[in-house]
């Protein structure tokens, strides 16, 4: 069974909602990160798909795609971005973005000036921002995690899992 199609029986299985599963189509993996920073809710709910899953494709491909499973890389200019695993990302932001860190993803992250990035940080993720590039926004939502230079962080909204998650 190639990987897209046992993704869609998953995704079946751990109750998607009907709008995404009708749109599934026959994707590649561009429409598969696609759809993961579409529904990531969903997708970190039920810790789906699974970091061997990801670690099953082209790491280079899933890179290009703003989805970082394991290794060290530099990345910039994403709208979206997904850091997980082991992974180690230097990320240099130049617009608007959105960066989720899982597991024990770690990211060195500088941010232009005027900039705004939102960043979602879960289990045991790390973030650290750089001291050397300034005028910058960082806001972040905290549901775990280390943030060094915590001083350099605009804004850091602490969340607490709901009881039905």
């Amino acid at each position: 069974m190639e990987l897209q199609e046992k993704l869609k029986q998953e995704a079946i299985n751990l109750g998607a909602c009907e709008r995404g599963i009708e749109s599934w189509g026959e994707p590649n993996l561009r429409d598969l990160c696609e759809k993961y920073f579409k529904y990531q809710d969903f997708c970190i709910k039920h810790n789906w798909p699974t970091l061997d899953e990801f670690k099953s494709v082209d790491q280079d491909e899933l890179a290009k795609n703003g989805i970082f499973v394991q290794n060290a890389r530099k990345a910039d200019g994403m709208a979206d971005m997904a850091v997980m695993g082991d992974a180690y990302v230097d990320i240099h932001v130049t617009r608007p973005c959105n960066i989720t860190i899982r597991n024990n993803g770690d990211v060195l992250l500088s941010v232009d000036e005027g900039v705004l990035c939102y960043v979602s940080m879960y289990d045991e993720a790390h973030l650290s921002v750089n001291k050397k590039v300034k005028g910058g926004r960082v806001a972040v939502s905290y549901w775990g995690g280390v943030i060094e230079d915590h001083e350099l962080v605009d804004k850091v909204y602490y969340k607490t899992k709901k009881k039905d998650d």
